[in-house]
């Protein structure tokens, strides 16, 4: 049985529903389920969305070359994987085997070279080629290997007779989520997962949650036996500020978890009667993401038993793309950039 799922696909095609429907479904056969989202904005997260909004626009006129750009706007959104398998690692200890759920995981780099691309006339289909051949599959080593994943891409067509790029669209909130960059990262995700494709979506109608999750459940190989009685409910783990906060802090504030107790009840509420779920939930991550800044900027408060894999693979992305520190710090990450840098320090410290 793969033990990761991973929602791909653009936005408003019903990912993080599906997840949490598909978390509900395994845990009510007596499955434990560690679930996640990427970018986490309540953390990391929130340095990229900066970054999305050109708070990072100085360092990359300096990088001066749009392959390296893409390569190192990538690199921010793999080191938010990186960072994140520490209560990924936390959670698998706690429960071995627990299968893996995610809205959005590597393959969302699609994304961001789909942003680059609409954004970059200049930029050729063989650099594209040569981008995911050479730095895709390697961007989140560590992060693949921890998960092992089966990625599902999910696409919403708005008429039987369309292609799959004709896709509704959300209000836009970052330069990454242009219309022409959806519809080149559509592209690039066919080509990365056309064999993993469900349309959440039909003419304009959306499918049944029962329908949707028995295709993601045969497409991971994942069988239901008929009337059979689990021997107990599972459980979930939603990895949210708190969890990442104890694997970071020695302590976790209170104001972290009166935050996190707000960004819980609403990333488990999918009903969104006024349509205000997601403007509200980032308005509370953008919160999180400022308080847990301010503690990281105190040195002392940092977690010093840090899991080998996470050492090594934020290690290697800072290594590989040597801009990645002056990006983070330029989009108001300093506070991350600490982080960053103290975790480094272990590993080389440890050779």
């Amino acid at each position: 049985m793969s033990s990761g799922i991973v929602f791909e696909g653009p936005d408003a095609v019903g990912k993080n529903y599906l997840a949490l429907k598909t978390a509900k479904m395994l845990i009510e056969r007596g499955d434990c389920v560690v679930m996640t989202n990427f970018p986490q904005y309540f953390a990391f997260g929130g340095v990229i969305r900066q970054m999305n909004r050109g708070a990072a626009k100085s360092i990359f006129e300096n990088i001066n070359d749009p392959y390296e750009e893409l390569k190192h706007r990538a690199a921010m959104f793999a080191l938010d994987r990186a960072l994140a398998l520490l209560p990924i690692i936390a959670a698998r200890n706690k429960f071995p085997g627990a299968v893996f759920i995610s809205d959005r995981g590597p393959d969302s780099n699609a994304v961001t070279a789909g942003f680059m691309f609409a954004s970059n006339p200049g930029l050729s289909e063989g650099l594209l080629e040569r981008f995911l051949s050479n730095e895709m599959p390697n961007l989140d080593t560590e992060f693949r290997q921890c998960t092992d994943l089966t990625a599902i891409l999910c696409l919403a067509q708005t008429s039987t007779k369309e292609s799959a790029s004709e896709v509704d669209y959300r209000e836009v909130l970052d330069q990454l989520e242009i219309p022409d960059a959806q519809s080149k990262a559509i592209e690039i995700y066919l080509r990365l997962l056309r064999e993993n494709v469900i349309y959440t979506k039909i003419g304009g109608v959306w499918q049944s949650p029962e329908n949707l999750t028995a295709q993601v459940l045969q497409k991971v190989e994942i069988n239901l036996q008929a009337g059979a009685v689990p021997p107990k409910e599972g459980e979930m783990i939603l990895i949210g500020p708190v969890e990442m906060v104890g694997c970071i802090l020695n302590f976790v504030p209170n104001k972290i978890v009166e935050l996190d107790k707000q960004w819980r009840k609403i990333s488990l509420d999918t009903s969104d009667p006024d349509g205000q779920r997601k403007h509200t939930l980032d308005r509370i991550e953008r919160k999180i993401s400022d308080a847990i800044g301010e503690f990281l900027s105190a040195k002392t408060n940092l977690q010093s038993d840090i899991p080998v894999l996470v050492v090594k693979a934020v290690s290697r992305l800072l290594n590989d793309y040597p801009n990645l520190l002056d990006i983070v710090r330029a989009a108001g990450g300093e506070p991350y950039a600490v982080l960053l840098e103290h975790i480094r320090g272990i590993g080389n410290r440890e050779n």
